[in-house]
């Protein structure tokens, strides 16, 4: 059985050429078109404003309009959903013709693609999890109507034909208030299947990170022309601002607020599951009608799917063991091939211990090694807070329901986030008395 929609995958067309545009951006110091370039916001990060793009193209109307309703119709009517998305009309053409047809501009369509990619997913995870919990009539498998254009979709952005952390959070948040800030508060999931209030504060616990985390990007960018230009003042004092908006990312341990440790690990997981997981008729894996021949095994939505955390493992040269690497590389292909550049950017630019290295004895150096070291700490205390939640919202509710305890990712979540954890600490810098 296949693992994966992407193991075949070519490598993205002209990288070359991206290469030596971004080069020549860094050599400029022009980060405001780096981050345009990458889909970047200066003050959000990976956060879009306007995600919604999609909802411009009449043709994707009856898939939307399922999506809203999708936790309704499942809980009134599970074979009437079941039905339904096997009913909706098919694209007359590829959905990637449709989508430069009517919207202009590389942004646009990029958003276009990257919504509709997410509702298909959750339609496709939706379709097979109701047969699983209710209908219990087919081997798992999503119909033509959604895996095609999802399937063409998935190839073009480079990510996975299944629901993902970015699809269940970044792409899928709406203001409450369209009047009021941009906040935890005041943002709620487009998308829940559940239709609990548990599911949504938990998706958007995910943006709530991202959100705070937001101008960690350009500080890495920024970072990038400092170590260009050997402006070791600039580095310092850039260091110094990432280890202050690490902190920021305490806000994951509000997730207890208003999602339920139980509610999420027993109503709200079956969403967002790897297709591997044993289904009703004793099989695994989804079969993707049209789009693949054997049953696929894709892992499911996961915070480990934040391009944030590789882009910072690349920027602080924090590497890993074979079994934390070998789980990145699955976490990275559910990830947009422009994410994926932005990452690759920072392992090959952003280097900046090794930057630091190259340093004679000196105040600077000194100076360069403690704010180096302040950011990854700030980072290691992040994942602290995680490995707690995990704790709480995992492990816990796994040992009282006897099972074993395992991600939606498909990773045994704690083992995972102490080695990556200790594998940043490893890269401190050692004092003279250490």
């Amino acid at each position: 059985k296949k693992k994966n929609f992407l193991t075949q995958r070519s490598i993205a067309k002209n990288k070359t050429k991206m290469e030596d545009i971004v080069d020549t951006l860094i050599a400029s110091g022009e980060t405001s078109r780096l981050l345009d370039h990458f889909y970047l916001d200066e003050k959000l990060g990976f956060i879009c404003r306007d995600t919604h793009t999609s909802t411009k193209i009449p043709q994707f109307e009856p898939y939307e309009a399922l999506f809203n309703t999708a936790a309704e119709s499942m809980k009134s009517n599970p074979q009437g959903f079941y039905d339904a998305v096997k009913s909706l009309p098919p694209f007359e053409k590829p959905i990637l013709d449709i989508i430069s047809e009517q919207l202009t501009g590389r942004r646009e369509q990029y958003l276009a693609k990257m919504h509709t990619a997410g509702v298909l997913s959750y339609l496709a995870s939706g379709f097979v999890s109701c047969n699983n919990l209710w209908v219990k009539q087919d081997r798992p498998y999503v119909p033509s109507v959604i895996a095609g254009p999802l399937g063409e979709l998935a190839k073009d952005l480079g990510v996975q034909p299944w629901i993902n952390y970015i699809f269940t959070g970044i792409y899928n948040w709406r203001l409450n208030d369209e009047q009021g800030d941009l906040c935890i508060e005041n943002i709620i999931a487009r998308g829940n299947l559940s239709g609990l209030v548990d599911e949504s504060w938990f998706m958007m616990m995910g943006v709530a990170v991202e959100l705070a985390g937001g101008s960690i990007p350009k500080i890495m960018l920024d970072s990038l022309v400092a170590i260009k230009n050997k402006d070791d003042d600039k580095l310092v004092e850039l260091l110094e601002f990432m280890a202050e908006e690490l902190l920021k990312l305490k806000v994951i341990t509000r997730m207890k607020e208003h999602c339920d440790p139980d509610v999420f690990y027993n109503e709200i997981r079956v969403w967002i599951k790897p297709t591997s997981v044993e289904h009703h008729d004793g099989s695994h894996g989804v079969l993707f009608e049209g789009i693949s021949e054997e049953p696929l095994m894709i892992s499911g939505s996961t915070a480990a799917h934040s391009a944030l955390f590789f882009a910072m493992d690349g920027f602080f040269n924090i590497t890993h063991g074979k079994q934390a690497k070998d789980m990145q590389a699955d976490f990275k292909s559910h990830l947009p091939q422009i994410q994926k550049d932005f990452i690759d950017l920072m392992w090959k630019s952003g280097n900046v211990r090794r930057y630091i290295d190259q340093h004679e004895e000196s105040d600077m150096k000194v100076k360069l090694e403690e704010k180096f070291n302040s950011a990854v700490e700030s980072l290691a205390k992040f994942k602290t807070l995680h490995i707690a939640l995990v704790q709480r919202f995992i492990m816990e509710p796994a040992k009282k329901a006897q099972q074993a305890a395992m991600g939606t990712g498909g990773s045994t979540p704690i083992d995972y986030l102490k080695e990556t954890r200790e594998d940043g600490r490893s890269q401190m810098f050692k004092s003279d008395s250490q």
